[in-house]
């Protein structure tokens, strides 16, 4: 292998130890990552960077930008009522089945990743307000 395989391995190895101990955000390892590949010669400007111009990307940047505005707004504050069972004495299941039945009836309509990237903070929301 060469010198720059052996950095690239090194700095894989060492991003998936840090990932897994979950000491930093997920975000900051992987740019850390990027930058120490970028800085030490293994990949150029025009390839560290490729990844920001690609649609998909900026598409999953917008969705969040709208998904923090949504619950910034409380645009699904009645949703989420009807949703997000706050009740401790109702059962996991009935929970569960309370937030996938209109979840489920809004991925018939709605493109899963916009679906995804608006419901996942309000379930995070709701797991540690509830303690599930």
């Amino acid at each position: 292998m060469t010198g720059d395989a052996w950095n690239t391995a090194a700095f894989l190895v060492g991003m998936i130890v840090v990932l897994i101990s979950e000491r930093f955000p997920a975000l900051m390892v992987v740019a850390a990552t990027v930058i120490g590949l970028l800085l030490t010669g293994v990949l150029d400007d025009d390839t560290a960077f490729a990844g920001f111009s690609d649609g998909a990307v900026i598409t999953v940047a917008a969705l969040y930008v709208l998904a923090g505005a949504i619950g910034i707004t409380g645009a699904l504050a009645g949703v989420s009522r009807l949703s997000f069972s706050e009740d401790p004495n109702v059962s996991e299941s009935r929970a569960l089945s309370r937030l996938l039945v209109p979840t489920t009836l809004l991925s018939g309509f709605v493109a899963n990743t916009p679906l995804v990237s608006v419901l996942v903070p309000r379930v995070l929301v709701w797991c540690r307000r509830t303690g599930r």
